[in-house]
């Protein structure tokens, strides 16, 4: 989850919700939402959203929710998104 600064420069944790919209954002900016890893902060939520999907369908406890993994699949999102070569 990627930390933030707030009103008085102490580091905390991006809610979801402000992580979506930066990944909402990053589409805008890009066509897709493949985010690289030099967006490192984005990236590290983008791969908690996949490791958490994971264990969502494994029925172990999960923070994704169906409506949190409803929002991400209306933007394009992939869960199961593999690198190519």
């Amino acid at each position: 989850i990627p930390l933030v600064l707030n009103k008085q420069n102490v580091k905390r944790y991006a809610s979801w919700d402000e992580s979506f919209k930066d990944l909402v954002d990053f589409k805008k900016m890009n066509g897709h939402v493949n985010v690289p890893t030099r967006v490192r902060q984005l990236d590290r939520w983008v791969s908690n959203q996949r490791w958490q999907y994971q264990l969502l369908q494994e029925g172990k406890d999960s923070q994704l929710t169906i409506g949190k993994c409803e929002l991400l699949e209306s933007i394009g999102f992939e869960f199961k998104w593999q690198h190519t070569t």
